[in-house]
């Protein structure tokens, strides 16, 4: 059983320690070429996969 990620802000920005990186879009690769399932690639809960979204939308509705 995989360990349960403990999702935090750091610098405004939600976001997760992963393998001595702090991953804020766990939804690409930690290179960032490659688009993945953050519940597959790094564990994450469905809610914690929706908490990213609606992070991602709030961030996009104060950016227009």
């Amino acid at each position: 059983m995989s360990k349960k990620r403990k999702l935090e802000y750091v610098d405004g920005k939600l976001g997760f320690d992963f393998e001595d990186f702090f991953i804020t879009d766990p939804f690409v690769s930690t290179c960032m070429r490659f688009d993945v399932d953050p519940i597959k690639e790094y564990g994450l809960t469905d809610n914690q996969v929706k908490k990213f979204k609606q992070e991602q939308r709030k961030t996009n509705e104060e950016n227009n």
